[in-house]
């Protein structure tokens, strides 16, 4: 039986869920572990739907920290790129 990721986890499968199923999959993954008989479909339908909202406010807070990486990552590069070709730029005018 799939268990659902405790707070310990990394939020990162939670969404991965919400984005490839949203609260159904959360909720048939509830469902899963845990039988009718000891939460109510009302119950499940709540924790899906709190995990749901958890999960995109912790993916609207790492992106403005993505973005940083992804311009840091550009700019590294470019410039990684321009010291690099400066001396190979030397090196094939000296051989020519």
């Amino acid at each position: 039986m799939p268990s659902l990721p405790s707070d310990n986890e990394p939020h990162g499968i939670i969404r991965g869920i919400v984005a490839h199923g949203g609260t159904t999959t959360i909720y048939n993954a509830i469902r899963d572990v845990a039988p009718a008989s000891e939460i109510s479909d009302e119950q499940v339908e709540k924790i899906a739907q709190a995990l749901a909202a958890k999960a995109e406010a912790a993916a609207l807070a790492e992106r403005p920290r993505q973005r940083r990486r992804e311009w840091m990552l550009l700019i590294v590069g470019l410039i990684g790129g321009a010291l690099l070709s400066i001396p190979i730029g030397i090196w094939i005018n000296s051989i020519s």
